[in-house]
């Protein structure tokens, strides 16, 4: 139903662009860590670990790690040659999306790195989780796993600015319908991803629940996460036990909590279900039968991701005020015209009031089940599906931690998700998501407080980057930059 721009399901001509040159903009450019002990004075921490804000701190930083986190009254500035007074900031961790798709089929390497990369750093985002990082075949190039892997250590030289790649994914596993797995294809797929050091199998609707348990089975071996889709004949229950380590977007949430759910997944030939189904979904829902998966996903620690930006879209794609956003200045025309495409195609399914109901429902009802899901103990983490239409890449970060706090999260929950919580499941929480001693340099400085309005995660002062001070005049370059790219509008 959907066109992707970067979902490689359902490919679009981005090799048009190919032809049409570039600018150079951060590639390349010697980005160092500071060498320069600097200290940040007066501003406010939002310590997501203890769930606080801490006034009038100061953080002292040097060589890309924060070296201390005082009360200001307990620090001289003049010992210090340089100091930045942030009276009246707020500092939180540096937001990381944990569903983003940093590369495209046939995507030239310029879209990553002289546009996608800056979007996330202007907005404050200084890691990901590539939910596609490797080719199926080779036609998909030019950019593929080993390209992602080297522009990932151009940006821990300080090479090239862009957030840092937590962690690279496999190719989507989504064979044909009839394509039988065997236990040693199974086999020696994982050991081929293996010895690419992928960090996960990304898997997809169309493998069979017994195909799933063998990837799972033998990636156990191997050490490496299996996360994704997860096939449309197998439940949210099933696939936790076997071993699902993240749920990626919240449809199948949906899928398992009504009444009819097992008449769905045995018919269902789509992720993307009538306007019939999903009234049902949301009418015959169950909470009781969702409070058993939550329970199995917390049992089996199955993450969440609800990524619910993209069922906005469809639920609103009828409106012409939701697709008309200041912020498509920055994306592609041919970008916008595959969005708008794809948002009317969501329309045209049904557009009867009946069928724009149900996709307002079903989105709704997905708020519904994520603080739902919060509320039994299933650990969220924020991802966006970066480049999913109307989906904007770094900006899109924001509009899920909205979303979120839509749910009923707090403030401070949410921003939990996209930095503690997120280091925390990729086992980085010795390194990243909170602002103290030890920790790497990696934090926003905002106009306002985040935790009485997650809005204000938006009204970024400063990043402070591997070390680096990036103030406000630096991330508006970046964003008046991509303008000038040759797609700029």
């Amino acid at each position: 139903m959907k066109t992707f721009f970067f979902n490689h399901s359902r490919p679009i001509l981005l090799v048009l662009l190919l032809g049409m040159g570039h600018i150079n903009f951060l590639s390349g450019q010697n980005v160092p860590s500071s060498e320069i002990r600097y200290l940040i004075d007066h501003v406010n921490v939002v310590d997501v670990k203890k769930g606080e804000v801490r006034p009038d701190q100061s953080i002292l930083v040097f060589k890309g790690i924060i070296e201390s986190v005082r009360n200001s009254d307990e620090v001289d500035v003049n010992d210090f040659k340089t100091v930045i007074d942030a009276q009246g900031k707020y500092a939180i961790p540096g937001l990381w999306d944990m569903h983003a798709h940093m590369r495209g089929d046939r995507m030239p390497p310029f879209i990553t790195t002289e546009w996608m990369m800056p979007l996330f750093i202007a907005n404050g985002v200084t890691g990901v989780r590539d939910m596609t990082s490797s080719c199926e075949t080779p036609d998909k190039g030019p950019v593929c796993l080993d390209q992602m892997k080297e522009w990932q250590h151009q940006i821990l030289e300080g090479v090239l600015m862009g957030p840092r790649f937590l962690a690279l994914s496999s190719y989507q596993l989504n064979p044909p319908w009839d394509q039988r797995m065997t236990p040693k294809r199974a086999k020696e797929l994982v050991n081929d991803f293996a010895e690419q050091q992928v960090d996960l199998i990304k898997t997809y609707f169309r493998l069979s629940p017994k195909a799933f348990g063998m990837i799972a089975k033998e990636a156990e071996k191997h050490d490496i996460a299996v996360g994704g889709h997860i096939p449309l004949r197998m439940s949210v229950a099933d696939a936790s036990r076997k071993g699902l380590r993240s749920l990626e977007h919240a449809r199948d949430l949906l899928f398992d909590g009504f009444f009819n759910a097992k008449d769905f997944r045995k018919s269902a030939r789509s992720q993307d279900p009538s306007a019939e189904w999903m009234h049902a979904m949301v009418d015959l829902y169950d909470p009781e039968r969702i409070a058993d998966i939550f329970e199995i996903m917390v049992k089996n620690d199955t993450w969440y991701v609800p990524t619910h930006v993209t069922r906005r879209m469809e639920a609103f794609a009828d409106d012409p005020s939701f697709r008309e956003d200041t912020r498509n200045q920055y994306m592609p025309p041919m970008l916008l015209d595959a969005w708008n495409a794809d948002a009317d195609c969501v329309v045209a399914l049904d557009s009867t009031a009946y069928g724009r109901e149900a996709y307002r429902k079903f989105y709704r009802k997905g708020l519904e089940i994520t603080k739902e899901a919060f509320d039994a103990g299933v650990r969220i983490l924020v991802g966006t599906d970066g480049g999913d239409s109307f989906v904007y890449p770094g900006f899109a970060v924001h509009d899920e931690l909205e979303e979120l706090v839509f749910a009923g999260l707090t403030p401070m929950e949410a921003l939990r998700a996209a930095t503690l919580d997120a280091a925390e499941f990729l086992g980085m929480e010795g390194q990243f998501g909170t602002i103290e001693a030890g920790r790497e340099a990696d934090f926003l400085l905002l106009d306002a407080n985040p935790v009485q309005d997650i809005g204000h995660t938006k009204d970024i002062h400063a990043l402070i980057y591997r070390g680096q001070y990036l103030n406000r005049d630096r991330l508006d370059g970046m964003l008046e930059s991509i303008k000038s790219l040759p797609f700029g509008n």
